[in-house]
């Protein structure tokens, strides 16, 4: 466990045993063969599984866990001072010492990112996002 010396960034370490990395690595296996062969009647029930854990790799966050003190919507990059700020519109904060720019089909407004490209907005959240 690491608390920054201005305590508002705690990372901890988190020990998994070999068959949870094994079982991730089969279920990444599984999802590469039913990307490539979607009507695969023995893969298709774990098309959900996979949809949920498609943006999932096997780094820092499956190995460790992080905490932070800072406000939501606080950016706070530095780990010895204490120096907060709120972030420009069309940006966003993944995580509170990270600032990132506002993907397409999403607005970000102070911090936060707002996915609301669904069908309903989908014509207005295009010409919003064309704007930031």
């Amino acid at each position: 466990m690491h608390v920054t010396p201005n305590s508002q960034h705690l990372s901890v370490a988190v020990t998994r045993y070999r068959w949870e990395i094994d079982s991730f690595r089969r279920n990444a296996a599984i999802c590469a063969k039913l990307s490539k062969d979607p009507n695969n009647i023995y893969l298709q029930p774990f098309e959900k599984t996979c949809a949920a854990l498609q943006s999932y790799t096997l780094g820092f966050n499956f190995f460790g866990q992080y905490a932070s003190s800072c406000f939501p919507f606080t950016y706070c990059p530095h780990i010895n001072s204490v120096i907060v700020d709120r972030l420009d519109d069309g940006l966003y904060l993944p995580r509170p010492h990270f600032k990132a720019e506002c993907p397409r089909g999403s607005f970000c407004q102070q911090g936060n990112r707002f996915d609301v490209c669904i069908k309903f907005f989908f014509v207005f959240c295009n010409f919003f996002c064309l704007l930031t």
